[in-house]
């Protein structure tokens, strides 16, 4: 099944232009970059945005995107992106989702764990991984 690819808002197309340029890019931090207070679906929406912009960058070796809020919608945005990374050394996605829906927050926590598992059962690099989430009614995954 093929990821679906998100649609990179008009505000951050010059930047999803530059990057898609960038062919040899291979550490990007992004960290702190979605910094969005708020309800979830604000969250959620800059986080389907951060997304859009990470498609095609496959040959990344580290990606830092902790302590980002990206919302449910945006985690398993990030989540499907990531699966495509096969070339990751170091992956950071602590911090990144603060969910107050618990049924929502075990789906996201479940796509962003296939993700990790996709990533290290394709990489035989992958040499880091950092995760956590916080979601109401479940304990902090790290």
């Amino acid at each position: 099944m093929k990821a679906v690819v998100p649609r990179v808002p008009e505000e951050l197309a010059p930047l999803a232009g530059a990057l898609a340029k960038l062919t040899s890019l291979r550490d990007l931090d992004l960290s702190h970059s979605n910094r969005v207070t708020g309800d979830e679906l604000a969250q959620g929406a800059r986080g389907v945005a951060l997304a859009a912009l990470l498609h095609g960058l496959t040959r990344l070796e580290v990606l830092d995107l902790h302590q980002n809020a990206l919302g449910h919608a945006g985690a398993l945005a990030v989540a499907s992106v990531v699966k495509e990374m096969k070339k990751l050394q170091h992956l950071n996605l602590s911090g990144i989702a603060h969910i107050s829906d618990s049924t929502r927050a075990r789906a996201a926590v479940a796509a962003l764990a296939d993700a990790a598992l996709s990533v290290l059962s394709s990489n035989d690099h992958l040499s880091s991984l950092r995760l956590s989430i916080q979601a109401a009614g479940l304990c902090t995954l790290s």
